[in-house]
């Protein structure tokens, strides 16, 4: 059993400890954090909610972690061009200090606004943020960088690799944007 510091070990009552409360913040305040895509990490934002202003830009009215927020913008979706103008309006009026995103569909779309001078995006560079939004081209930017990465091919190659008898744990992936899984267990259910 994990004792609760917060209630004394002979309480009376055996119910859940009170919440503590959250810990002062500093007398200067932090920078707020925009947080987008939360979806349902609503752990990852009420962290965030408890040590400085938060925003959530999702959008989902249906997003439940938006609700952990101190504030939440409805924004257009990813694709929409007014999607990262809407998130430099939000980094404007509430003096965001970095946008954080809380899943892999919009790391491009803010790598490039960070390159460009948008966004204080913590995100990797376009070209990164490109490569490992796809299984093939991470595997070729490894192979680059002279990294390990298991040998993999593109459906259509695999043919070839059985030819040459390179059938042991080959990989074979898939181009970004389309049918990620496919129940395939190897080259034989090609």
């Amino acid at each position: 059993m994990i004792e609760d510091p917060a209630r004394p070990a002979h309480s009376a009552n055996p119910g859940p400890a009170p919440p503590r409360p959250a810990p002062p913040r500093p007398a200067h305040q932090a920078p707020a954090i925009l947080l987008t895509g939360a979806g349902k990490r609503y752990d990852i934002v009420s962290c965030f909610a408890r040590l400085t202003k938060t925003i959530v830009a999702d959008p989902s009215p249906l997003a439940p972690a938006q609700y952990a927020a101190q504030i939440r913008a409805a924004v257009p979706l990813i694709e929409d061009p007014e999607y990262v103008p809407a998130l430099e309006r939000l980094c404007a009026a509430h003096g965001v200090g970095a946008v954080l995103p809380l899943t892999d569909l919009d790391i491009e779309v803010l790598a490039v606004a960070h390159a460009e001078g948008r966004l204080p995006a913590l995100v990797p560079s376009p070209e990164i943020a490109r490569a490992t939004y796809d299984k093939y081209e991470t595997h070729l930017l490894l192979e680059r960088l002279g990294l390990p990465s298991p040998p993999t091919v593109l459906p259509g190659e695999a043919g070839a690799c059985v030819e040459a008898g390179e059938t042991g744990a080959t990989h074979v992936s898939r181009a970004a944007g389309a049918v990620r899984d496919s129940g395939a267990t190897g080259l034989d259910a090609l």
